[in-house]
């Protein structure tokens, strides 16, 4: 707004007219400023500032053509009026007409070059049309000519985020913060950043100075409640959902905070509560009546540890996809293409978000390069990015590789396109974008299986493929929602870990050299509170021996697992030591330099397992009712080893405690682990099962 005086005539009062109309403005009363300044231009046309004026005025009320027509008015009598272009430029931008935008901005900035905010102004408009280059450089300009102007920073930190930047764009809201302390956008963008790389306490400390700064910021509550729930401060998480609930009340946020479950539950008393609070909660969705667009975007959801809860799962399951059918019917469509088929053979398709070096990539690369290619297609479909060996590596053996985008419509379209008569969803449950993309028809048969080993509870997902022994000989349908197919041999062509070990390993990995190492090297939320004396009990059994865990990769979830067990013994302080994580080699090396690895019950180690028994080190199990408490069980199955099978918890831990201080008998089992881990590698039996399944189910379909 311009407040430069228009040259008044002679005995006018046109100077205190004006100064009249630019109060009006500013204190918001638009519709006392639009008529004090057209009385003036009415008077005198030729007053260009009053233009410039009135065209904002105009703007501000939203009234953008009139606007617009105001200025290009005033532009042709003076072209080169800075104002008016800078004017104009806010108008034709919030018309979304950007290009238009930018040539005003780029016109002005050719008269007056130094102005550092239309700089700014005209790099927010090359972003949003696409050109990330020629916004960078007109924020660094903007900076450049301006070091103090947060704005600039503040967009340039938004470009690098997008860009993947993630030192860049944490400079740069770290100095709009230092500019500006209580700028709620710069600390809600910092603090999302340092919580997607994991530092969570930095993120709360940003998000908690955004609600010190902005008590009613609905987003900035909701933020701290994101950090809170992923330390695993759950009661904490709560509080902060239910005061960004009253600022936003949206059926997203409402969902989330019905079903929220802790990571690392302090007793089983606590889980029965969790448990109750999830089903009472997601009733209450439902009989409320909340309505989704888009469950991925407006929610984002899993309910990832209820499967860690060691109880059959089928109803909650089912309640959770019948409450997100419900608020969003199109989430069930029937999406199914007639696509033609000329050469005849089966058309499958994989699906998962973690077709990259991510232990699902790693366990199923070597099923989908194994597929027999004269009876089947094969398509991958990768949702998200995805770029490292691992990828390259899938994305080379399939017939078919599709990227899929985080975006809902579109990754359903785009399978559903493809005409699959089989998909095979590797892990529904570990990624919201899987889960909900599940529940359409896109394909006549649609498979999960073991990459999450957990029933999914959607009506369109319709077999569970899991394999004999794995799942119990009986009773095993009643945990499914799904058809139980079992295969003689799990799903697996998994290749043999490849190592080169080196001397003074298990110091080096931080063992100690003279006790008993004890490795229990699985993620923490694993460990239910039902089996946390068992621990306990090796290690009074064995007074050499320590208990080694893997640090979480969040530092609050270690004090958690770390205050359950010690509190339930605290004759064994000091003993339970965690480990920092390792790379992946060193990973099997530390499994391989343990005296006895320990698998946790409930839900057992898959890759990890398998990477042990390939060391030949001992893995103490103790099999559950349920398939993710059984595959290492089932492993020890299939290579005819049941030294470590444990019947129950004195069982499990008089085996622990037998192997680690029985030198010889450690050995033995070590020497049968050795000639027999060969049956768990490397092998297609499991796929060729597979194949044959696919035939009949895709057969029964079409009748």
């Amino acid at each position: 707004m311009s407040t430069e005086q228009p040259t008044p005539g002679p005995g006018s009062t046109v100077a205190e007219r004006f100064k009249e109309a630019v109060a009006h403005h500013r204190a918001g009363d638009l519709a006392a400023a639009v008529a004090g300044y057209r009385a003036l231009l009415a008077e005198n046309p030729q007053f260009t500032e009053v233009y410039c004026n009135l065209g904002d005025a105009l703007r501000a009320a939203g009234r953008l053509d009139e606007a617009a027509a105001v200025l290009e008015e005033a532009l042709q009598q003076q072209p080169a009026l800075v104002q008016g272009l800078l004017n104009l430029a806010g108008v034709r931008r919030q018309q979304g007409r950007l290009e238009e935008a930018a040539s005003c901005l780029e016109a002005a900035l050719r008269r007056k070059p130094y102005l550092a905010e239309a700089h700014c102004n005209l790099g927010i408009i090359r972003d949003a049309l696409g050109d990330e280059a020629a916004a960078r450089r007109s924020f660094e300009t903007a900076v450049d000519l301006n070091p103090y102007l947060a704005e600039a920073h503040f967009n340039l930190g938004n470009h690098f985020r997008r860009s993947g930047l993630t030192h860049e764009a944490e400079t740069s809201y770290r100095r709009v913060i230092e500019l500006r302390p209580e700028s709620v956008a710069a600390l809600n963008n910092l603090g999302t950043l340092l919580r997607e790389t994991g530092r969570l306490r930095e993120a709360e400390a940003c998000f908690a100075s955004a609600v010190q700064a902005a008590p009613d910021s609905a987003e900035s509550h909701y933020n701290l409640g994101l950090v809170l729930e992923a330390e695993g401060r759950t009661d904490d998480a709560a509080g902060a959902f239910d005061t960004a609930f009253v600022g936003r009340p949206q059926a997203g946020l409402r969902i989330k905070r019905a079903t929220l479950l802790p990571p690392i539950p302090e007793s089983e008393t606590a889980i029965v509560a969790a448990r109750a609070r999830f089903a009472d909660g997601i009733a209450a969705v439902r009989r409320e009546g909340w309505k989704l667009a888009d469950p991925l975007k407006e929610c984002d959801w899993t309910n990832f540890y209820l499967a860690y809860h060691g109880e059959n799962d089928r109803a909650l399951q089912q309640a959770a996809s019948a409450m997100f059918s419900e608020a969003c019917p199109a989430l069930v469509q029937d999406l199914r293409r007639t696509v033609p088929n000329p050469d005849g053979r089966l058309r499958l398709g994989f699906v998962s978000t973690y077709f990259k070096d991510h232990t699902i990539g790693d366990l199923f690369r070597g099923t989908i390069a194994a597929v027999d290619r004269e009876r089947f297609t094969v398509t991958v479909f990768q949702v998200g990015e995805a770029d490292d060996a691992v990828n390259a590596a899938i994305r080379d053996s399939a017939d078919r590789y599709i990227p899929l985008p985080r975006d809902l419509s579109a990754a359903r379209s785009a399978i559903a396109e493809a005409g699959m008569d089989a998909l095979l969803f590797t892990d529904i449950g570990m990624d919201p974008a899987t889960y909900f993309i599940a529940h359409a028809r896109m394909a006549p048969v649609q498979i999960a299986t073991w990459g999450h080993p957990f029933t999914t509870g959607v009506a369109n997902v319709d077999y569970f493929l899991s394999a004999r022994d794995f799942d119990p000989d009986s009773g095993a349908e009643a945990a499914y929602s799904e058809r139980l197919a079992k295969l003689d041999d799990l799903l697996l062509c998994h290749a043999r870990p490849a190592v080169t070990w080196r001397a003074a390993d298990r110091e080096r990995l931080g063992l100690d050299p003279d006790r008993t190492a004890y490795v229990s090297a699985q993620s923490l939320f694993k460990y239910h509170p039902a089996y946390a004396a068992i621990y306990a009990d090796i290690l009074r059994r064995d007074p050499e021996g320590v208990l080694y865990l893997l640090s979480g990769h969040r530092e609050h979830w270690n004090r958690l697992l770390l205050s359950r067990m010690e509190r339930t013994a605290p004759d064994i302080e000091g003993r339970i030591r965690f480990l920092p994580h390792v790379d992946r080699e060193d990973f099997v090396r530390l499994l391989g330099v343990a005296d006895v690895v320990l698998d946790t019950p409930v839900f057992s180690g898959g890759k990890t397992s398998l990477e042990c028994l390939s060391t030949g080190t001992p893995v103490v199990t103790l099999p559950s009712p349920y398939l993710r408490g059984r595959l290492t069980y089932g492993f020890y199955r299939r290579m005819g080893v049941a030294d470590c099978i444990a019947e129950d918890a004195a069982a499990y831990v008089e085996i622990a405690v037998g192997l680690g201080t029985d030198r010889d008998r450690r050995l033995a089992v070590s020497e049968r682990i050795a000639a027999t881990e060969g049956v768990l590698f490397d092998q297609t039996r499991s796929v060729r099962q597979f194949e044959a399944f696919l035939v009949c189910a895709a057969s029964e379909v079409s009748g």
